[in-house]
């Protein structure tokens, strides 16, 4: 049986709408910081690097960390909403 990791509470998940590839990283927390390294780790990796991402509106994709990492990667950040 696994050990309970209590520092991990939510689950960062990207999706490839084309391929259906998807990519899932753990993250102690929706901050904006947390949210960054996690994407960070995902591009970092090199196999497919999007032009563009799709969110919702949650403050843990628009503030100052998560667009740094957008701008490094040149992704376009955009939501319906």
């Amino acid at each position: 049986m696994l050990a309970r990791t209590v520092a991990i509470q939510y689950l960062l998940t990207c999706i490839d709408i084309l391929s259906k590839y998807a990519w899932t990283v753990p993250v102690k927390s929706k901050t904006g910081k947390d949210i960054a390294e996690a994407m960070k780790s995902i591009l970092s990796k090199g196999q497919r690097v999007p032009k563009h991402l799709h969110t919702d509106r949650g403050k843990e994709f628009y503030n100052k960390d998560f667009e740094a990492v957008m701008n490094k990667y040149r992704i376009h950040l955009y939501s319906t909403y």
